[in-house]
């Protein structure tokens, strides 16, 4: 195999690690076109304009999706040149540019157990548990954040739960009151097993009247 065949080989694997990233509702709004490099492009006609008027999920969707195709990349030994919004004038949906500079680096080994784990992610939609999280796990969770040059703000105080949680109830209420709003969550949420986009139907909590059942997958609290 030449080089050229073997770039060619990991960016189209890359790709595919890159759709098993989460995005909103999972709509997967986002493409790829492969040449001698990698671009990923959003993609508009999987838009969710109700519950995402101005596309910021859907870029941070992207985003993730982009993250996949770096772990991959990286985990395999490549040495990648990646370039954000590279034309944003001209072409406002190309979101980034990934271009394989190298195959002689080290195998990046937490990009390798990353990109393993890839496929075993998986949404939960059900209401948290009681426990909380672990510090460590949050410690961990926040170096991540920093490393990708974001801020992970956890919300420990008591008095700051008690003063957010009533306005994410207002919050959840105005949106469950909107139609529109129904109507496109039910658009992307499926029980279909061949489906491949959209929630699955299990992964949504199970509402008896206006209330969320407990189950035994709920999950952990901040």
């Amino acid at each position: 195999m030449t080089v050229s065949d073997q770039v060619q080989s990991l960016l189209f694997r890359a790709a595919a690690r890159a759709t098993l990233a989460p995005s909103i509702h999972n709509t997967q709004p986002w493409r790829f076109v492969i040449d001698h490099q990698l671009e990923l492009y959003s993609d508009p006609s999987r838009a969710v304009p109700v519950i995402d008027p101005e596309g910021r999920q859907r870029t941070i969707s992207c985003g993730a999706a982009l993250y996949g195709a770096r772990i991959a990349l990286s985990g395999a030994a490549a040495a990648t040149e990646l370039e954000i919004l590279p034309d944003a004038t001209r072409e406002p949906e190309l979101m980034a540019r990934l271009t394989v500079t190298g195959l002689t680096e080290p195998a990046d080994l937490e990009a390798r157990r990353l990109d393993a784990a890839a496929r075993s992610r998986r949404s939960n939609r059900r209401r948290f548990g009681d426990e909380h999280v672990p510090p460590d796990v949050v410690d961990r969770l926040q170096h991540a954040a920093q490393a990708e040059g974001a801020l992970l703000q956890p919300v420990t105080d008591p008095d700051d739960r008690l003063r957010l949680a009533p306005l994410l109830q207002h919050a959840d209420a105005e949106q469950s009151a909107d139609p529109a709003y129904r109507t496109e969550l039910r658009a992307w949420t499926s029980d279909d097993p061949s489906r491949l986009d959209g929630v699955p139907a299990e992964a949504v909590p199970h509402v008896i009247g206006r209330h969320a059942t407990r189950d035994d997958n709920s999950v952990a609290q901040l």
